[in-house]
């Protein structure tokens, strides 16, 4: 039985990168998943080969393989501040997130990216706290 691929989640629109001999090819996401294509994948995109810049120190396209922290879930964000400061809290996250973005992370039905997260720390951080924010539960997964 083959081993299952840390890529399997490629959504379909990803842009893949087949410039081998790109300088950061070892450690670029797009490059590392255009390895396990199979043949089941008739259909995908790629970056434009003369648009990248292979014997260049950093390019453009260029997206880390490396996963990042996500938070589910904040049912228990304010739990434990005094009333005023949750009070606050609460309105400033109405005005950085849209009802629907805050309807969504509230149900659980979308996760917190990482800038979000920051967002988050700095609204508590203005209120004088300095605790990180407590979230329900974090995921790791690729920024695709």
């Amino acid at each position: 039985m083959e081993p299952e691929s840390k890529y399997e989640s490629v959504p379909q629109g990803f842009a893949y990168c087949l410039n081998k001999q790109c300088k950061n090819s070892t450690k670029c996401l797009r490059y590392l998943v255009s390895k396990q294509l199979t043949p089941e994948r008739t259909v995908f995109s790629i970056v434009n080969p003369d648009c990248t810049t292979p014997q260049a120190d950093s390019c453009p396209f260029f997206k880390a393989d490396q996963k990042d922290r996500y938070a589910l879930g904040i049912t228990q964000l304010l739990d434990d501040l005094p009333h005023n400061k949750a009070v606050a809290i609460k309105r400033a996250m109405n005005t950085q997130f849209s009802k629907g973005t805050l309807y969504r992370i509230q149900k659980k039905e979308r996760l917190i990216t990482p800038d979000e997260q920051k967002i988050i720390r700095m609204i508590f951080m203005r209120q004088g706290i300095h605790a990180d924010p407590l979230f329900d539960q974090y995921v790791e997964q690729y920024d695709w």
